[in-house]
């Protein structure tokens, strides 16, 4: 996988997991509702197994669909609440980055690149955001 620069042995590599993956990596905030030509394009899937892997996930509650276009639910941040409360750095930034926006009613966040793409893991909020607050991820 290009992602990684871990070297896995083929009998324990699980194909269709991947795919699956993939499959989820495939919507995005510029993609955002896709139909199965789309994600078969953008997964190097063929339209059938691309089909079987849409409705899997719709069955098991990632995606939902109007029968042409499919998209990611809520239930796919259980993914990274899990990594959020159990990950060390967005857990040591935090009170730095408060410390920060309360000095300069600035906010601030701290991001990752993944590929070619920036994930915030970490954001600050003034004191009075307190009770608005959503998290953004």
């Amino acid at each position: 996988h290009p992602n990684s620069h871990e070297k896995i042995r083929q009998d324990d590599y699980i194909a269709g997991l991947a795919k699956g993956l993939a499959l989820l990596e495939a919507f995005g905030t510029d993609r955002q509702r896709l139909n199965v030509t789309q994600v078969a394009e953008r997964t190097g899937i063929s339209r059938t197994a691309a089909r079987r892997y849409l409705k899997t996930l719709k069955y098991l509650g990632y995606l939902e669909t109007d029968e042409h276009y499919f998209w990611l639910t809520h239930r796919v941040l259980r993914f990274s609440s899990s990594y959020l409360s159990s990950a060390h750095l967005p857990k040591v930034a935090q009170s730095f980055l408060n410390l920060l926006c309360a000095q300069t009613s600035l906010t601030f966040s701290i991001v990752v690149l993944d590929d070619n793409e920036v994930v915030p893991i970490a954001r600050s909020y003034l004191p009075q955001q307190d009770n608005l607050r959503v998290s953004p991820y």
